[in-house]
């Protein structure tokens, strides 16, 4: 008799783990799949996004002065056009491109407007932004741009396939971003990817970078150069 009640109380507890074990993956898939749920859940969540994608900007300004930045890229194109005889132009004007300042990543969907200005908190809960006080595609300087990977809660599934950078981690090596900037298209090629806490490479032409999870100090980077 005790043998059997002793069979029946780990049958029941065999069952009580495999239905826990369900539950879990079936939340883990979930959150994977649908990550603005997290929200539901941790409402400081946003907070926590924004102060991983935005803690080191500081630490940037210090290590980068952008004056500096210039004379040493300038120097550097001054060398490769005296060897390759090259000279870069800008784009020429299509009056059939918007007048804005559009982001597009074809590989993952993105298609956000540019915003600018100092207070990236505002900014970053509306999209794509371009920090300040570095380049534009238009100048010398190394143009970052950066965006939520999870985003907001109150985003509509549109905004935030094309203004999050929740998939620029399936971006590689050789697949192109596209930048309109006052009905100029400038095409980039990404050149390096990489998994930091910081930027490494202020040679590129465009940085892209977002967090890779909510609390962490890592972050994605995508550094292109332009190919047009």
């Amino acid at each position: 008799m005790n043998r059997r009640k002793a069979l029946s109380i780990f049958a029941k507890a065999n069952i009580a783990l495999g239905v826990i074990a369900i539950i879990f993956a079936i939340i883990t898939v979930l959150f994977l799949g649908f990550p603005q749920l997290f929200h539901i859940f941790n409402l400081s969540s946003p907070e926590a996004e924004l102060a991983t994608l935005t803690q080191s900007i500081d630490a940037d300004f210090e290590r980068y002065n952008p004056e500096r930045g210039w004379e040493e890229k300038k120097e550097e194109e001054n060398e490769r056009e005296a060897t390759e005889n090259f000279q870069r132009t800008l784009p020429s004007l299509d009056f059939s491109l918007p007048h804005g300042k559009i982001l597009n990543i074809p590989k993952i969907g993105v298609e956000g407007e540019i915003l600018e200005g100092e207070d990236y908190d505002t900014l970053l809960e509306q999209g794509v932004w371009r920090v300040n006080d570095f380049g534009t595609p238009d100048d010398e300087l190394v143009m970052i741009l950066a965006s939520h990977r999870f985003g907001y809660i109150t985003w509509t599934n549109e905004h935030r396939n094309k203004n999050s950078f929740y998939n620029l981690p399936k971006t590689t090596v050789g697949d192109t971003v596209e930048i309109i900037w006052e009905q100029r298209l400038y095409e980039y090629e990404i050149y390096k990817v990489e998994e930091s806490t910081k930027i490494t490479d202020y040679s590129a032409d465009l940085i892209l970078y977002t967090c890779k999870l909510y609390n962490s100090p890592d972050r994605i980077f995508r550094y292109a150069n332009r190919i047009n």
